[in-house]
């Protein structure tokens, strides 16, 4: 533009040249926009034909504090050369989930399957009352299985009640109580067919095969205890155990240290068994030391109460039972399980978590809890707490851990550290 131009005329074409670029810019708006339809609603049906994808897989919150179990590779990571080894490198969410023995609330539903995998539990025991028709059992095994596969946990050891009559979980023999059997082979044999049962269904044991000594007078458990002869009860005990070894089934005799004097069944409310430490002695141990003689891996701890804690502390969470008595005087190398700590027998005056702890402090191995899954997760954490806050020693913790452990690989349950050196 001229210097010399007058001043309106450097107005007028200033104007002009602003109108033709504003003109441009919003032609190139214009274009862009048309351009950004045709991309947006091109992208727009192309999204809509594609399946929808979550960004990431939900995950429980079990899921999260359970984590699963380690498997090192490099050099810095080798893998442990014995089970103890093992146990130490556990994390301790981990660790804590080994030593409780759980029941399904419902395991019609693979939901629920699905949590007890990513639980990571030792194991589950089912009750007759977790499962509908004959043919469930093995399904629910094998899915379940699949599910812990899923998840990288380790396998959990799967059990059955089993104690007689109507509280079988299998329906298979014992069919009647154990104290309507005739003689001690008839109701040894029964216990050869329920172990052959178990492993059809693919579990790994028994538990509550009925080992209790009844008193002189009528007994409060009734049918469900085998004879007032402490010899009968010990050889039927014996061959019991022993028929479920050949079979390679777990056979866990209960109630330690015996219940066949209680004043009440244990679905009723607290249990109390006034026999003191010798007369226990002299009757009912006899037919638990036959059975951890014959080879029993694992063994049912009462939650009864006795004059030698004073009527105060359930023989499950008492030290002089699990380690003075059971492994000091009887020398049992094997799986101590508490009973069930949402049964009556317990549950009034002990919650479930405050019972776990309670009963690993004193000894056992693994905690059974039939409760609600709320329950379960609860003494998880109560687990985990007490062993943070040193109210549970992780030494203690180890030990439990490596006889669950010791006890799954003799079933095909742990693959890894060799038997050299535990």
């Amino acid at each position: 533009m001229s210097a010399d131009q007058p001043p309106a005329r450097r107005r007028l074409l200033a104007t002009r040249r602003g109108r033709r670029a504003l003109a441009a810019l919003a032609a190139l708006a214009a274009l862009s926009l048309a351009a950004g339809v045709v991309v947006g609603t091109a992208w727009h049906d192309e999204q809509r034909r594609q399946p929808l994808r979550a960004e990431r897989p939900l995950v429980s919150f079990l899921a999260r504090i359970v984590p699963p179990i380690p498997t090192g590779t490099g050099k810095a990571s080798r893998p442990p050369r014995t089970l103890g080894e093992y146990v130490r490198r556990l994390p301790l969410e981990a660790a804590a989930a080994q030593v409780i023995a759980v029941s399904p609330a419902r395991t019609a539903e693979r939901t629920e399957l699905a949590r007890l995998a990513r639980g990571g539990f030792g194991a589950v025991i089912v009750r007759r009352s977790d499962w509908g028709r004959r043919a469930d059992l093995a399904r629910l095994v094998r899915q379940l299985r699949d599910e812990v596969r899923k998840v990288g946990t380790l396998q959990p050891l799967l059990l059955a009640l089993q104690p007689g009559g109507t509280g079988n979980a299998l329906p298979a023999p014992p069919a009647l109580s154990i104290g309507e059997y005739a003689t001690v082979r008839q109701a040894a044999d029964a216990y050869a067919v329920a172990a052959d049962a178990a492993r059809r269904n693919g579990l790994q044991g028994l538990v509550g095969v009925p080992a209790d000594v009844a008193g002189d007078d009528e007994p409060a458990l009734g049918t469900r205890v085998f004879s007032t002869d402490p010899a009968e009860v010990a050889t039927f005990a014996a061959l019991a155990v022993r028929s479920c070894l050949e079979r390679r089934v777990v056979c866990a005799p209960a109630s330690f240290p015996g219940i066949g004097a209680a004043d009440r069944p244990p679905e009723s409310g607290p249990v109390t068994v006034t026999r003191d430490l010798d007369s226990l002695r002299e009757r009912d141990l006899a037919a638990f030391s036959a059975a951890f003689r014959a080879g029993a891996q694992a063994v049912v701890v009462a939650h009864a109460l006795y004059p030698f804690e004073n009527f105060s502390t359930p023989a499950s969470m008492s030290r002089r039972v699990l380690v003075d008595l059971l492994r000091g005087e009887l020398r049992f190398s094997g799986v101590a399980i508490s009973d069930d700590l949402a049964s009556p027998a317990v549950r009034d005056f002990v919650r479930a978590s405050d019972g776990a702890v309670a009963a690993l402090r004193a000894g056992a191995d693994l905690v059974w809890i039939s409760g609600t899954p709320g329950d379960q997760l609860a003494a998880y954490a109560a687990i985990v707490h007490a062993v943070r806050t040193r109210l549970l020693p992780r030494a203690r913790l180890d030990e439990a851990v490596q006889r669950v452990l010791l006890l799954k690989r003799s079933y095909g349950l742990l693959a890894g550290p060799s038997a050299a050196g535990g």
